[in-house]
């Protein structure tokens, strides 16, 4: 990990643009196991749908998580 500085206007908290720079990152993360995913092909079922997006946000989760976002 490594720390950057980024200018905001005053109005922003810290908290704030740490929770922009994770939802940021969520996105990319969650755009790289769609493609991953799409890739592969996927049955349009609502079962298997839901159980897949579980998994993705569970995974989004622990990357959080090692990351110290959360």
């Amino acid at each position: 990990m490594k720390v950057i500085s980024v200018k905001v206007p005053e109005w922003v908290s810290e908290q704030e643009a740490e929770l922009w720079i994770a939802e940021g990152l969520g996105k990319k993360i969650s755009r790289k196991i769609v493609l991953e995913v799409l890739a592969e092909g996927i049955p349009l079922d609502k079962k298997f749908f839901e159980e897949t997006r579980e998994e993705v946000w569970a995974e989004v989760k622990h990357k959080y998580i090692k990351m110290g976002l959360i």
